[in-house]
């Protein structure tokens, strides 16, 4: 049966086929005529057990290596997308019901190259989760210069004109994206819809891990694209750390106290600065707890950012 897309649902996926089901489950609750939509799975397992028979909407998989990066994955899904608007969600994100109404919506009300939803807590969120939610409330109902891949929703005619997602690194690609994007408009969030990402950090461990993954891009992101002043911090931050850490080592072995006096307090300072900024958004999250948050954070960041600087240099 033929079938006239409107919009294409572009999944990039690699790991919990699980959460790639409920991300499914999210959009066949869609208050949407389902006949106009395509899902475009494009995975990097080798096996998907996955049976598009069992949804009400047409799903294309596509299989990529492993090794092929998201950006890469994301692209290969618009090449074969038919949709005149494309979805772009991350393989662990649950929208709402109404999510792609508000964005079709919002897409034509505000007259702007892309819009998104903020990110909602679970019935059971995580420490963690919570100032996910926190942090991202700061971005609603306002234009933004940048947000995550995580679900974003613009016409195919823009996506192309912007030249799609930057395939030569593994991380930070977003930043890119939306640059190239706000050349062409603005990029609006809306807390009319929202998500749920289902894959969120569970603990410190995790926090961790995937801050150092993430850190990696950060330098080479930076490259050949417009800074923001919003940005600033978030770039200058992690190497702030790792300087001052470095410093302070150099203060311990040489038995140096005015060098570690020095280099201690100016090290904790953005840690004290942003945990006291969640603090004081959030209401309910304890100053100690927003200090372990960031510690760990930005530790990770740091860790990160001297990683992807020595793979620079190789």
């Amino acid at each position: 049966m033929n079938r006239e897309i409107l919009v294409s649902f572009i999944i990039p996926h690699k790991g919990r086929e699980e959460l790639l089901i409920k991300t499914l489950d999210g959009i066949s609750k869609q208050d949407f005529d389902l006949n106009k939509i395509e899902v475009i799975i494009i995975t990097q397992n080798k096996i998907l057990n996955l049976k598009p028979s069992n949804y009400p909407f047409l799903i294309k998989i596509l299989y990529e290596d492993e090794n092929k990066t998201i950006s890469f994955l994301r692209n290969r899904g618009a090449q074969m997308a038919q949709g005149k608007f494309f979805a772009f969600l991350d393989a662990d994100v649950f929208i709402s019901s109404n999510w792609l109404n508000v964005m079709l919506k919002e897409l034509s009300d505000r007259r702007c190259a892309m819009v998104c939803a903020p990110q909602i807590v679970s019935n059971n969120p995580t420490f963690i989760e919570k100032i996910r939610v926190c942090l991202n409330k700061t971005k609603s109902d306002k234009y933004i210069d940048f947000t995550g891949g995580w679900n974003l929703f613009l016409k195919k005619e823009d996506f192309f004109e912007c030249g799609g997602f930057p395939e030569d690194i593994i991380t930070c690609e977003d930043y890119y994206f939306c640059d190239r994007i706000n050349r062409l408009g603005k990029i609006y969030c809306t807390s009319k819809a929202n998500f749920i990402h289902l894959g969120e950090d569970k603990n410190f461990k995790e926090l961790f891990k995937k801050e150092i993954w993430r850190a990696k891009g950060n330098i080479k992101s930076i490259k050949g694209r417009r800074i923001t002043l919003k940005e600033l911090p978030s770039i200058i931050t992690p190497l702030w750390i790792v300087f001052f850490f470095v410093l302070a080592l150099v203060g311990l072995f040489m038995s140096n106290i005015h060098l570690l006096a020095f280099s201690l307090p100016l090290l904790f300072i953005p840690i004290f600065i942003y945990s006291f900024r969640l603090y004081r958004l959030s209401g309910n999250i304890r100053f100690f707890h927003a200090i372990r948050f960031y510690s760990v954070y930005f530790v990770a960041r740091a860790i990160g950012c001297l990683w992807g600087m020595a793979d620079l240099v190789k």
